[in-house]
């Protein structure tokens, strides 16, 4: 149990690295170029990357020299600590090289191998996400969460689409993807930190590493409704956690169900969707087109199939009186007027 001084005092020096390490890359993120290198596993990394993550761990061996730290780019230094911080100085290298600002800072604390609190830290846009498991914070105010309730008009974020398969069942993806409402690849933690803040409703990840878990930390508080990003307990050694990441309120749980089970709304044709637009919309004035041709054929196209069959049969016979022009007019009207329901 940590102690609420304790508690208050690690979560100002959080900010203040925070404040620092902003500082830093923004600096970077002004500079016309930044030296690149490629690691092992094929991926970026740049001089900020590795002089911010330096920086992280002077700091705070200065300030509590007995904790330990897990970083990115320099390994592990006291992983069995009571305390240990947990760096990633760059989430989205690639989106910081050519300075697209969606990238940011993340870091956390472990206290005795559970996570204690989590920072995401967007330097260029100055946006802050801090959270320690009983509260979530967006730039200083408490987070809260979209209350929006329905897929359907969800705001779903992710970094990568081209390797989700690699990862995750594609289909499930797919489904997910064609149900939401609006898409967009504002990713990294940036997605994250849109969630947190109430902006986004999704976030999906397609595999996490160690360094990635502050964002868990970070998301796990109590605003208006209490939310965390699905993970594993960070381990010590720098590993994938291949699971599927959908955090938001009720949307995502929504649709992480869904996604499991394959079960999305169906999606509507362009046939169907036009037909559904109502009043003074394209298809009904093809309905009422059809209709002056053939009465009921209106209703026949707006799926109304008992009503299209009346039409027609009962124009039909009253045709025999000249009197099949009042079903024939009632018949392109309708079309014309008709409003599905929902609309």
């Amino acid at each position: 149990m940590i102690a609420e001084k304790t508690r208050a005092e690690l979560l100002a020096f959080a900010n203040t690295l925070a404040d620092r390490a902003g500082d830093l890359l923004r600096d970077y993120h002004a500079r016309a170029d930044t030296p690149v290198e490629i690691k092992p596993d094929g991926s970026p990394v740049t001089l900020a990357d590795k002089d911010c993550e330096k920086h992280l761990r002077a700091w705070i061996a200065e300030q509590f020299p007995a904790h330990g730290v897990i970083g990115e780019e320099f390994g592990e230094d006291r992983p069995d600590a009571e305390f240990v911080w947990i760096l990633d100085p760059i989430d989205g290298t690639k989106s910081f090289i050519p300075r697209v600002p969606l990238y940011g800072l993340l870091f956390g604390l472990l206290y005795q191998g559970k996570p204690f609190l989590g920072v995401i830290e967007q330097p260029v846009p100055r946006q802050r996400v801090v959270g320690d498991g009983q509260r979530t914070l967006y730039n200083g105010r408490p987070a809260k969460v979209s209350s929006q309730r329905e897929l359907s008009k969800a705001l779903l974020l992710t970094t990568d689409i081209k390797n989700v398969a690699k990862y995750q069942d594609n289909a499930a993806w797919q489904r997910l993807l064609q149900a939401t409402g609006t898409f967009r690849t504002w990713g990294d933690c940036y997605g994250h930190l849109m969630v947190a803040a109430g902006f986004g409703d999704i976030d999906h990840d397609r595999a996490h590493a160690v360094r990635d878990q502050p964002r868990a930390g970070s998301l796990s508080g109590r605003g208006r409704g209490h939310f965390r990003l699905e993970g594993r307990r960070p381990h010590r050694q720098r590993q994938h956690h291949r699971r599927q990441s959908l955090a938001a309120r009720a949307g995502a749980r929504r649709a992480q169900r869904l996604s499991r089970k394959g079960n999305f709304p169906p999606q509507k044709t362009p046939t169907a969707s036009l037909m559904a637009q109502g009043q003074g919309s394209t298809g009904n004035v093809i309905a009422a087109l059809s209709s002056f041709f053939i009465p009921g054929l209106g209703q026949l196209i707006q799926g109304r199939l008992l009503l299209a069959t009346f039409m027609f049969v009962s124009a039909c016979i009253l045709w025999w009186f000249w009197l099949g022009w009042i079903i024939h007019l009632w018949s392109i009207l309708n079309a014309a007027l008709f409003k599905p329901k929902g609309n």
